[in-house]
């Protein structure tokens, strides 16, 4: 009785430490690895696994019904540079009229990974596995590389605007454009963000170019503004004239005979008829 019962209990155990093995899916992974699993029963997990940390599954007990996509997140690094002119520069330079160069130069070292809590996202949603791991990245590079050289112009332009020295420049144009990349990708995990050039024109000749330019286009706007309303005083005048003079010559059509009064009266200088009182003047 007492073998019989032992040999239970390690049947029991042997079924056990079976089961605890074959949903054990910690000693799956690599070291510094990650996985995401699909089940059959389930579908994709929301979560990512990571080694290191225990994770028993109940779905890996039942033959061929998960399967892990592990993955391999090693940091990597871009270079993106980019050289242009300030805003409106070209303006700004003929209107000084000194050949004064706005141009400026970057350069920005991105170290970056993708962040393993997003994994289970792109792995569902994007398709994205160990093997395309390559594709994934270059393709990440290149939206990266897109999106800093079209927001650079207003970044650029911020940060002059707010900047008082050549290092708020810099600390300012680092600020706005990491914010800018980690708002475009929060999948990404930024391990440093550097500007490892920075070449500047004169800001303070740039900002008292913009101002004065402004100035001078804020005259010029007056001066057409002041010139405009003139014009069309004018223009209602000639136009209240033009009335004036088709309403006599309605009159005269109507009454030929004042034609006849008129000459007399300008010979006898006499407006026996009181008709000088129904004149209208017309001022500028």
């Amino acid at each position: 009785m007492k073998v019989r019962t032992t040999i239970s209990i390690l049947l029991l155990l042997a079924i056990a430490g079976t089961v605890f093995y074959f949903g054990w899916v910690q000693i799956l992974l690599p070291e510094d690895s990650y996985a995401v699993a699909f089940t059959k029963t389930n579908g994709w997990d929301e979560e990512v696994m990571e080694a290191g940390e225990f994770h028993w599954r109940w779905e890996r007990v039942v033959p061929t019904n998960m399967k892990l996509h592990i993955f391999h997140l090693r940091p990597r690094s871009t270079v993106v540079s980019h050289s242009a002119d300030l805003p409106s520069a070209t303006i700004y330079s003929e209107f000084l009229d000194n050949g004064a160069d706005f141009r400026y130069e970057l350069e920005l070292r991105l170290h970056y990974t993708i962040d393993p809590t997003t994994l289970p996202q792109l792995v569902a949603e994007e398709g994205l596995r160990q093997d395309s791991l390559e594709d994934f990245y270059l393709t990440l590079e290149s939206a990266l590389h897109e999106l800093i050289v079209e927001r650079i112009p207003t970044v650029v332009n911020t940060a002059a605007r707010n900047a008082t020295t050549d290092r708020s420049f810099l600390a300012e144009t680092q600020g706005l454009l990491q914010a800018e990349v980690e708002s475009f990708r929060p999948d990404i995990r930024f391990l440093s963000f550097d500007i490892t050039t920075l070449a500047v024109p004169d800001l303070d000749l740039y900002h008292d170019a913009r101002r004065n330019y402004s100035t001078v286009q804020s005259l010029v706007t007056e001066a057409r503004s002041e010139a405009q309303a003139i014009a069309v005083r004018r223009e209602i005048a000639e136009r209240s004239r033009l009335e004036i003079l088709q309403q006599y010559g309605r009159v005269l059509a109507e009454y030929p005979e004042l034609l006849d009064y008129f000459r007399l009266q300008g010979e006898s200088g006499v407006d026996i008829l009181n008709l000088g009182s129904l004149q209208v003047n017309v001022d500028d």
